[in-house]
């Protein structure tokens, strides 16, 4: 599993994303944001991989 930073384009805050795919395929992902407390775009920062 990969830990991705995201920014929220609302109000810029950054959330963690543990998933199995590789969101760099995607310009944008639509997810909650718990800050605006609604569903908004987010932009890719950058990536942590687990090692096992």
């Amino acid at each position: 599993m990969t830990k991705w930073t995201l920014r929220c384009e609302s109000c810029g805050g950054e959330k963690v994303l543990d998933v199995g795919f590789n969101l760099y395929e995607f310009k944008r992902v639509y997810i909650y944001c718990p800050k605006c407390r609604a569903n908004t775009f987010h932009i890719v920062v950058g990536h942590e991989e687990q090692s096992e």
